[in-house]
């Protein structure tokens, strides 16, 4: 069976959030008086759901309350802090120049998604997009994974996951889905060697030959 299909993660795949995500969670941290974080020790949550990103960077605190208060600042800096990974652009006309479908699936609010990716002409250029408020449980969970599948018809053979993370990886494997990391995030590329991706790459410009070789 061939791809059919390529689905992104989104922040460190696709895009740089990092300056809005760690003002975000210092935000949030130092309005409950937690202590401070370093963008490492922040940056290596993203792709988990806010809940679960704050039960690691302030245990003891109420994750509800944080994940409000850094939906709060966000609501002001991500979709203005957010840029859009350079290759992007290009990878995406390639992808849809030799057929494949697109999509997004993440944890981030697919509300946010739209209006950072309408800001940069992007937004046509995917055929779905699943964000937090679409599921009710978050990757490493499989579920926004299956949930894009579902609506774009496709079987898990057919479709290709990027993502950056081993949260994506984790739920590449849980949803059967063939899994290409991209080295754009803090995950070395060690590390994703128990999850045998079908491939590693250093941007997403490298996604094609992948998707093309196997469907010849």
């Amino acid at each position: 069976m061939g791809f059919r299909c390529v689905l992104f993660d989104f922040d460190f795949t696709l895009a740089d959030s990092s300056d809005p995500i760690t003002r975000c969670v210092r935000y949030a941290l130092a309005a409950v008086g937690a202590p401070a974080r370093t963008d490492r020790d922040i940056l290596r949550t993203v792709g988990l759901s806010l809940p679960e990103m704050f039960r690691i960077l302030a245990p003891g605190h109420d994750q509800g309350v944080l994940a409000t208060l850094f939906m709060e600042k966000a609501e002001d800096i991500m979709v203005e802090g957010t840029r859009v990974y350079s290759g992007v652009p290009e990878a995406l006309d390639s992808l849809k120049a030799a057929g494949m479908m697109t999509g997004i699936v993440s944890t981030k609010l697919r509300r946010r998604i739209e209006r950072i990716l309408d800001k940069h002409g992007l937004l046509r250029a995917f055929d779905v997009i699943v964000g937090a408020e679409d599921v009710v449980h978050h990757k490493p969970a499989p579920d926004a994974l299956l949930r894009a599948m579902s609506l774009l018809h496709v079987e898990p053979g057919e479709v290709l996951y990027a993502g950056d993370s081993l949260v994506d990886a984790e739920a590449a494997r849980r949803a059967g889905v063939p899994f290409c990391a991209v080295l754009h995030g803090l995950t070395r590329r060690e590390e994703f060697t128990p999850y045998s991706p079908v491939s590693i790459v250093n941007d997403v410009r490298e996604v094609l030959p992948i998707l093309t070789r196997r469907s010849a």
